[in-house]
């Protein structure tokens, strides 16, 4: 940690207990970058302790920048919505259509409305979305309706949506328990909750520690596995309907130094291995359906 630095300093830390259970009592697994990430001891949630005080404010800045640095925006919104990420997308909002009685989708994290996109084709009437990054939720917003705002202090009506979507965001969330009891309240009943997260019980965490990818404690400040996220969601009134993971790094992803020819060998042994984990629940991408009970 840099002294005096304006974003890790301590006077813009915070020391929070656990969100998922309350407790205080925890033990510290390691340190990075000026954070320490630590394990509850009662329900085994891992999270960054002290953390910034407002993790939001500096994720709108970031993602308003990385969304500056990789090109227009208009080639950003080509790039979520094209080729293989355009068939992926497609195919998993046709997935919901089993829910699909009212035609309300939101996607919570909605970047450039890859998502929404696919959502549309297939049959969806009202597409909408979250995007806390202002640029980014303005920009989104000329296709479809984008709240730009924390999703637990959106006006969406009680029992409203059919599907609502968190990817890539219950990491960042200051209370994951807040917003997942917000998304209960505007779910209808019977509706589908999806959520895509990293997962910390995962073999790359077994082998990379903390050098894992998504280890980034000014950002990434709650890291489930699939027990955690599991007690998360039955004790706010949802029901289990599937658990599934995928992926692995058996090293850092990030090695500048590794020869081209080494990196394809560990990728193949990274493809040999995902087919293992996906029969378990070692994988490092996690996804959760459940249903509002």
């Amino acid at each position: 940690m840099i002294e005096n630095d304006p974003i890790n300093s301590d006077k813009d830390l915070m020391h929070v207990t656990c969100d998922l259970c309350g407790s205080d009592n925890y033990i510290i697994l390691f340190e990075k970058d000026g954070f320490k990430h630590v394990e509850c001891r009662k329900c085994h949630l891992v999270y960054v302790n002290p953390r910034l005080k407002n993790p939001s404010q500096h994720q709108e800045a970031l993602y308003d920048n990385l969304a500056v640095s990789h090109g227009t925006f208009d080639e950003n919104a080509r790039y979520d919505y094209s080729g293989y990420r355009k068939e992926k997308l497609t195919k998993e909002a046709a997935s919901y259509l089993p829910y699909n009685i009212n035609g309300r989708i939101l996607d919570v994290g909605c970047s450039f409305g890859g998502f929404l996109k696919g959502a549309a084709e297939q049959g969806w009437k009202y597409p909408e979305g979250v995007e806390i990054a202002p640029q980014v939720a303005a920009y989104t917003s000329q296709f479809f309706p984008v709240q730009t705002k924390p999703f637990e202090e959106t006006e969406y009506p009680d029992n409203f949506f059919d599907v609502i979507r968190l990817n890539n965001v219950i990491e960042h969330l200051s209370s994951p328990k807040a917003v997942i009891r917000s998304v209960h309240r505007k779910l209808r009943s019977g509706g589908l909750f999806v959520i895509k997260t990293p997962n910390f019980r995962s073999l790359s965490v077994s082998l990379c520690r903390e050098k894992w990818q998504y280890i980034a404690g000014f950002d990434h400040i709650h890291l489930f596995c699939p027990k955690t996220i599991t007690q998360l969601l039955t004790e706010n009134g949802f029901k289990i309907v599937k658990i599934q993971t995928k992926g692995t790094h058996i090293t850092p992803k990030d090695r500048e130094s590794r020869q081209r020819s080494f990196k394809s060998g560990i990728k193949l042994i990274e493809a040999i291995l995902d087919g293992f984990i996906r029969h378990t629940l070692r994988g490092h991408r996690l996804t959760v359906w459940a249903e509002k009970i």
